[in-house]
């Protein structure tokens, strides 16, 4: 999964500590947050690239959530 964060410095900080956090997870294969950047023409907002992979999971969404449901009881 690839994603594309816009804001403040603050935000982008905030959205680093929140995807970094992800590669924790035993469904995360590897988290990658690319440096900041300013935007162009803007003083005040940037932009971070993070690169998520995951392994496989089940062939549905409803079938990861009810695994994650199952281990968490």
């Amino acid at each position: 999964m690839k994603i594309r964060v816009m804001g403040t410095k603050e935000e982008c900080e905030q959205a680093r500590r929140y995807y970094s956090a992800l590669s924790g997870d035993e469904n995360v294969k590897s988290v990658s947050i690319s440096e900041l950047y300013p935007n162009r023409n803007s003083f005040n907002i940037f932009r971070i690239y993070i690169d998520v992979e995951y392994y496989s999971i089940a062939a549905s969404p409803a079938a990861a959530l009810n695994e994650k449901a199952r281990k968490t009881r």
